[in-house]
């Protein structure tokens, strides 16, 4: 993951871009009136040239804020474009991107299930693409909350021989303080470890955080965090790359989520069984939703005849003239669902290119780059592979990824 591809077209004179499935590095295009085309990861750079100059394109920005985290290729800056994850196109035609990669081709149990479990596969894979995004670099500064995911990447960067600076941050509230779970964690790995509240002082809500972007997918107390990044980064000793790691993704690509999908998945694929039941009990423990409750939306989901995930608006801060002038269209090549496809694989997809909107507010010029492992691609793909309704097997959620590292893990962790 974390790279974007320039490929000769064996067939002619022209290069395709292609970008990897993660989102992990950033990549915008857009053409001057000659003809030349320029692509880059800071948007802010295209804002420099003649076309555009930067300037709103308040009709996508009304969309963008409609769409509940759904990402095109359009961007809120006139006549600047995404390359979507995934996809490629040609350097002399940017409008015509396409698919070169997709989900769908993923989602068949892996052959290798038939000689090592699904946890054992993840186990090794995470280890084993952690290990190579830790070697990559010479130093590695991680915020840990203690709780799963990044536990998780920070189990692999010890099995790696890394050695982390971690830092964890706090609210006053009790509510946000998880400073107790992270030195748990970080004792257990024996790592040091920073903590601290949040830098209120370091938020000026009259500064964009995000001004350098395409889009305005940022939250304030961002802001906090990178001035606990910035002062880790100054304890670095000696030269070298650097980078901030994190956990981030690890709920959309091990299915954290709330739904009777992976029952409706359970039912189309084994029947009215004891199997079917199992899985009712468990996303009854994992939701606190009524078994005939999951019941009632399983059977729905399994019947209705297009299982494709329906991209749902969000209008709440929009003005209900523009809401009503405009009826959203959520394109994208992920969403095309095959015919007989499950639906729980389905929300599945939908999850991972929901998290696309939340990568980029971590991208800083002036800071090193935001390295989430768990969004490499084998993981992407083995996770994608290993039926939904195995995630939430023993009523808990992720269950896969804590069978996986539970000898690895503190116990109040998994």
């Amino acid at each position: 993951g974390g790279y974007v591809a320039l490929l000769r077209d064996p067939g002619s004179t022209d290069f395709f871009l292609l970008r990897d499935p993660s989102g992990l590095l950033a990549c915008y295009h857009a053409a001057e009136a000659c003809g030349t085309v320029y692509f880059t990861n800071e948007p802010e750079l295209l804002s420099l040239t003649s076309f555009g100059r930067g300037r709103v394109d308040w009709t996508r920005l009304s969309t963008h804020l409609r769409s509940s985290d759904f990402r095109g290729s359009e961007t809120c800056l006139l006549g600047i474009s995404e390359l979507l994850p995934g996809c490629r196109l040609r350097a002399a035609a940017p409008k015509d991107q396409e698919p070169a990669w997709t989900p769908w081709d993923h989602i068949k149990p892996d052959w290798r299930f038939k000689r090592e479990s699904p946890s054992e596969l993840l186990r090794r894979t995470i280890d084993n693409c952690v290990g190579a995004w830790a070697r990559t670099y010479d130093h590695i500064v991680m915020g840990i909350s203690g709780g799963l995911d990044s536990s998780i990447v920070l189990s692999s960067l010890k099995t790696a021989g890394a050695s982390p600076l971690l830092y964890t941050l706090a609210t006053r509230a009790p509510e946000g303080d998880e400073r107790d779970f992270a030195q748990n964690v970080a004792d257990h790995f024996e790592y040091a470890l920073s903590a601290s509240h949040y830098a209120m002082a370091e938020i000026n809500p009259g500064k964009s955080h995000v001004a350098h972007l395409a889009r305005p997918v940022g939250n304030y107390f961002v802001q906090a965090v990178e001035s606990t990044v910035r002062k880790h980064m100054d304890l670095i000793e000696g030269d070298g790359a650097a980078a901030i790691f994190s956990g981030g993704g690890g709920d959309n690509v091990f299915c954290f989520a709330a739904s009777a999908t992976p029952a409706a998945d359970r039912l189309l694929a084994e029947g009215l069984g004891p199997g079917f039941l199992s899985t009712l009990r468990d996303i009854h423990s994992v939701t606190g939703a009524s078994v005939p409750q999951i019941l009632t939306k399983a059977i729905s989901r399994a019947c209705r005849r297009d299982h494709g995930h329906r991209w749902k608006e969000n209008s709440h801060l929009i003005a209900a003239e523009r809401s009503a002038s405009e009826t959203l269209a959520f394109a994208h090549p992920w969403l095309d669902c095959p015919r007989a496809v499950p639906p729980g694989k389905a929300l599945r997809i939908a999850l991972l290119l929901r998290f696309h909107n939340h990568i980029e507010r971590h991208r800083r010029p002036d800071l090193p780059a935001t390295i989430m492992p768990l969004l490499s691609q084998p993981i992407i793909e083995l996770c994608l592979s290993i039926p939904s309704w195995s995630w939430f097997e023993g009523g808990i959620n992720r269950s896969v990824a804590r069978a996986a590292f539970a000898d690895r893990l503190p116990t109040a962790t998994v």
